[in-house]
């Protein structure tokens, strides 16, 4: 649900959904997006609390399979990592999560 909830937002701020669920060997990409020139992977959060977090370890796993999808699919000059959480207090995204 969190993950529909997020894909519409996206959507409706002006993003191309590319993929969902992209999973490889390293781990699974929640959402890939595109908007404009720039390849946008999104991790996606799901909770009440509001309280919001990727671990380093899990921060490595998206790093490697964006890694996969960029090899397999190429052609992206610019590339981030956003961060989106859905909770009962709305949708909450950030731009640009440092890897």
């Amino acid at each position: 649900m969190g993950e529909d909830l997020a894909t519409e937002y996206l959507k409706k701020r002006g993003y191309e959904i590319l993929d969902r669920n992209f999973r490889t060997k390293f781990g699974e990409i929640d959402i890939i997006a595109k908007k404009g020139r720039t390849l946008i992977f999104v991790e996606v959060k799901y909770g009440k609390d509001g309280r919001f977090r990727i671990d380093r370890k899990k921060l490595e796993r998206i790093e490697k399979a964006a890694l996969a999808y960029m090899k397999r699919f190429g052609g992206f000059e610019n590339v981030r990592l956003d961060a989106v959480e859905v909770s009962e207090n709305g949708i909450f995204h950030i731009e640009g999560v440092e890897i």
